[in-house]
């Protein structure tokens, strides 16, 4: 893989900039492209990643839902993701309804990671 992107969901905007999730992507993807977007990112930062997706190889992407939020700013991107779907991988942590239903057609290049510690298991073996 040389792409990840994180996606994190919130039910309102925040300026906590400290991700300590993120973070431990970047220390155990090191070498790889590591691009973060939210739910309230501006359409011009959502498709850079809908371009950094599209130009990439091989994508993992990491949706952080912390609580439940409008995902709709996310749906080009969402909709590039079901596209491209043979060349990418998502693990969702956390429970975002939306997000849930526009990913069941990636089958089993969607997984669901029951916690933090089971979501660094899985990082390892991507």
């Amino acid at each position: 893989m040389d792409t990840v992107i994180y996606i994190e969901i919130t039910k309102e905007v925040s300026f906590d900039f400290s991700k300590p999730l993120l973070n431990k992507i970047r220390a155990e993807k090191v070498g790889c492209t590591v691009f973060d977007i939210d739910n309230h990112s501006e359409p011009y930062t959502i498709n850079c990643a809908v371009k950094l997706l599209e130009d990439a190889a091989d994508v993992l992407i990491v949706v952080h839902a912390i609580s439940e939020g409008t995902v709709r700013k996310l749906f080009p991107f969402y909709n590039k993701v079901i596209k491209l779907r043979s060349k990418l991988n998502l693990i969702m942590l956390g429970d975002e309804s939306v997000s849930e239903k526009m990913f069941s057609p990636l089958h089993e290049r969607f997984t669901k990671a029951a916690s933090i510690s089971e979501l660094e298991m899985m990082l390892v073996k991507e």
